[in-house]
C-alpha cells in the first residue's frame, strides 16, 4: 500500500511540474492560426509582420496608438487615399503644434485660441464662406477691386457736380461697398465726392464736383478710375 501511495505521488508530482512548465514557456509556432472564437493575449504581444484586421480595431477608453521608442507615428502612408478623424461634432485636439505640408480644407469651424503662423513669403487664403477678423462682429463675404471707365462725359458746370456711370468693374454687384480713387486722366478741377453700386452688376455711380478753380465749365472725358468693393 506505501508503495502505491509514493508511486501516486511521484506521478501527480511529475504532471504538476509538467503543466507548471508549459504554462510558463513560450511557444513559437511557424505555421497559421485560425480559430472561430477569440484570441485573448493578457500579456504583451509582440507582432513583426504586417496586421490585417478584417473588422475595426477598438481601443479601450485613454489608451492608444504610439511608437516603441521616440519617431514618426506614420498612419494611412502607404495606400491610404484618404484619412478620416473622429465623426461629426466630436472634437479633434492637437496637444501640440500642427504641420501641414500640403493643402488643408475644412466644410465646418476652424478656430485658433493663439496666434497662427506661415513661414511662407507668400500664398493664398480662400474660403468658400465668409471671413470674420478678429476683434470685429462683421463677417467679410466677398472682396473685388481693378479698375472701371468713364465714357466721354456731359460737362460740369463750376462749383457743381453730376453723376455718371463707371462701367466694367468686374464683380461689383448691388450688395458692394465701394471706394474709388481717381487717376491722372481725371482734370485737376474735378473731385470724386460720393461713390456706390448700382443694381446692374460691373457699375459704379459716381458723383463729381467741379471745383472751378481753373475756370469754368469741365467735362470729365473718357477716363480710368480705380475702385475696391467689400461686401
Amino acid at each position: 500500500m506505501k508503495h502505491i501511495s509514493k508511486a501516486f505521488f511521484s506521478f501527480s508530482l511529475i504532471t504538476s511540474l509538467a503543466f507548471a512548465s508549459t504554462a510558463v514557456a513560450s511557444t513559437t509556432i511557424s505555421s497559421d492560426i485560425s480559430t472561430g472564437g477569440n484570441l485573448t493575449v493578457s500579456g504583451t504581444s509582440i507582432l513583426t509582420g504586417i496586421i490585417t484586421a478584417g473588422a475595426n480595431i477598438t481601443i479601450p477608453a485613454s489608451y492608444g496608438f504610439d511608437v516603441a521608442s521616440a519617431g514618426t507615428l506614420n498612419i494611412g502612408t502607404t495606400t491610404a487615399t484618404a484619412i478620416t478623424i473622429a465623426s461629426t461634432n466630436v472634437l479633434s485636439t492637437f496637444r501640440g503644434p500642427v504641420k501641414i505640408t500640403g493643402a488643408a480644407s475644412t466644410t465646418g469651424d476652424f478656430s485658433v485660441g493663439g496666434n497662427a503662423t506661415t513661414t511662407a513669403s507668400n500664398g493664398n487664403i480662400a474660403t468658400n464662406g465668409s471671413l470674420t477678423l478678429a476683434n470685429s462682429s462683421t463677417a467679410i463675404a466677398g472682396i473685388v477691386f481693378g479698375f472701371c471707365n468713364i465714357a466721354n462725359s456731359a460737362n460740369i458746370t463750376a462749383s457743381s457736380s453730376a453723376y455718371f456711370n463707371c462701367t466694367g468693374a468686374t464683380g461689383v454687384t448691388s450688395s458692394h461697398r465701394v471706394f474709388v480713387q481717381a487717376t491722372s486722366s481725371m482734370s485737376a478741377n474735378l473731385i470724386i465726392v460720393a461713390a456706390s453700386s448700382t443694381p446692374t452688376a460691373g457699375t459704379i455711380n459716381l458723383q463729381i464736383y467741379n471745383t472751378g478753380n481753373t475756370g469754368g465749365t469741365v467735362a470729365p472725358g473718357a477716363i480710368s478710375v480705380n475702385f475696391f468693393g467689400i461686401r
